[in-house]
């Protein structure tokens, strides 16, 4: 099962069990990386260490501001010895097992991160014939060295506000795949406006890459963040 906040905040019934699960799913996110699979995995590391951060941060930020207890005299000094009133606070399992826990989180993350920048630097984006001014839409072609098979994208890059900012979300949906031997990438283009003349010359892009890392778990996912990066150079 993958890392949610529930498998931290069940600590407080079961921090045996919740141990459990924690080790098993890093094993199991342990086990994708050594097979070069980043996702989904990378994005629920991600999700889970900042929010445990965050719940750490806050906690921290909420003991800061309680007052101080004299918990003692100084008879050397002359002077009171203070203490937090946090001291005095029940032990919280909950937050014991996120400070455990975040080390082991952040390992296996930094891991994941690694192959990550690996394959980031050995993927390129090209472009493929004349590309219009419109860039919004139009075509990404991913290889898949693994099968031997090219797969047409179409995306459309879209703009929405979400809290008073302008975000930008890439949606894509496969057109069909192609063997990739001996393809002319301009022809393939040439096909494709052919068979949707709506796009008499659609932004297509292509990934160049020599990795056969599988398709769907990192190759895909990393191509979108590129082609996105690219679009908003």
């Amino acid at each position: 099962m993958p890392l949610t906040i529930d498998t931290f905040i069940t600590a407080a019934q079961d921090a045996e069990w919740s141990e459990y699960m924690l080790l098993a799913a890093l094993k199991h996110y342990h086990d994708d990386f050594n097979q070069n699979k980043l996702y989904p995995a990378i994005s629920e590391l991600i999700e889970v260490t900042a929010l445990l951060e965050s719940l750490i941060m806050q906690k921290e930020n909420i003991e800061a501001r309680l007052p101080k207890l004299i918990v003692g005299v100084d008879t050397m000094k002359n002077s009171l010895i203070y203490g937090k009133s946090s001291d005095l606070l029940p032990r919280n399992t909950v937050f014991e097992f996120i400070r455990f826990s975040l080390p082991l989180l952040k390992d296996i993350l930094e891991e994941a991160n690694a192959i990550y920048e690996f394959v980031d630097e050995n993927i390129q984006i090209r472009e493929v014939g004349i590309i219009p001014l419109y860039r919004e839409e139009g075509y990404l072609f991913v290889p898949d060295l693994k099968k031997s098979l090219l797969h047409i994208l179409r995306f459309e890059l879209s703009l929405f506000t979400s809290s008073g900012e302008d975000m930008r979300i890439l949606k894509t949906q496969q057109v069909k795949e192609i063997g990739e031997e001996d393809k002319d990438m301009n022809e393939v283009k040439i096909d494709l406006i052919r068979e949707s003349p709506e796009m008499p010359n659609p932004a297509t892009y292509l990934l160049e890459t020599d990795l056969d890392f599988p398709f769907k778990e990192t190759i895909l996912p990393i191509a979108k963040r590129r082609l996105m990066s690219h679009l908003a150079a």
